[in-house]
């Protein structure tokens, strides 16, 4: 009895493995996705914002002058 439910466990406990190491692999694929992909958008919507800032920012300073 005791062998049956060290084969189920083993048995779960390989899936729960397999399961750890695929969504392992999901997380490091999409961590490369986010280099390749996200972060080059983000950096570009940050450059975009931190341009806006600036000239409001000149635009401001050149009215009250």
């Amino acid at each position: 009895m005791r062998k049956e439910i060290g084969r189920v466990g083993w048995r779960k406990a390989k899936g729960h493995l397999a399961s750890g190491v695929c969504f392992y692999q999901t997380i490091l694929w999409s961590e490369e996705l986010m280099k390749t992909v996200f972060w080059p958008c983000v950096r570009r919507r940050v450059a975009v914002k931190a341009e806006e800032r600036k000239e409001k920012r000149n635009g401001l300073e050149s009215s009250t002058l």
